[in-house]
């Protein structure tokens, strides 16, 4: 069994604010990078409540827990996922982090899998997946935030700072785009926003980062001087370097 580390550096993402200020905001989810120079497998598993309709034809939902997987990371690659309950696993070792609650399950090693056990009848539905080849392990409670996978530490996570500066006093459509070189962990973009409407796109195994949209000044008064438009800033970007 092998701890490793927990580094809690959400991702950060920005959607055309109509602002002038820096700005960054965050979306919740769990990211998991893989530093060693092997394939990391992860299942996960998630809850699923009681629930039953009140017209005619009754359908029932039991109460009970969905587990599947693999999900693959690649060498110096990064999963990014909701929160919840997951098993990870390296080289058939499962990996830990000791800050994390626990919750026993099921996997299938060799192959794809998806079985869902039911709350009433969990123990009796484990034993007949245990029967069939599958293994008993404990999942856990993965929290928003990052996590590193150490292993023998082949690559390490780098940032790299890119400035961006476009500005209007009419009608202007912006784009850029940024390059790094490895696979991107996550960023951090700080705006100043005046008049723009801006969408961002990642593509983490390609290394790039970039946006379009446009900025559009505005008269404020009939025959006075056009209002600046603009968007300017700069973005961190953190990704994964082979040693």
């Amino acid at each position: 069994m092998k701890l490793c580390s927990v580094i809690k550096t959400p991702r950060f993402l920005f959607h055309g604010l109509f602002l002038v200020a820096s700005v960054s905001r965050f979306a919740s989810a769990t990211t998991i990078t893989n530093l060693s120079s092997d394939t990391v497998t992860v299942a996960a598993y998630s809850y699923q409540p009681f629930s039953s309709n009140s017209g005619g034809l009754a359908v029932i939902t039991p109460e009970g827990f969905h587990f599947g997987g693999w999900y693959n990371i690649g060498p110096g690659e990064t999963l990014e996922q909701s929160a919840g309950w997951k098993y990870v696993e390296r080289n058939g070792d499962a990996i830990t982090w000791g800050s994390l609650e626990t919750s026993n399950g099921v996997i299938r090693n060799g192959s794809r899998f998806a079985e869902f056990l039911s709350k009433q009848s969990y123990n009796q539905d484990k034993a007949k997946l245990i029967a069939k080849g599958f293994k008993s392990v404990d999942y856990q409670k993965f929290t928003d935030g990052h996590f590193n996978i150490t292993g023998d530490r082949a690559y390490e996570i780098v940032t790299e700072t890119f400035n961006f500066d476009d500005e209007s006093r009419s009608i202007k459509f912006i784009g850029n785009r940024f390059k790094v070189g490895g696979h991107i962990v996550d960023y951090d973009i700080n705006a100043n926003n005046h008049r723009a409407s801006v969408d961002w796109k990642v593509d983490r195994k390609a290394g790039t980062l970039s946006y379009n949209g446009s900025i559009e000044g505005k008269q404020p008064t009939p025959f006075g001087a056009r209002d600046k438009a603009y968007y300017s800033g700069n973005v961190k970007v953190r990704y994964t370097r082979r040693n």
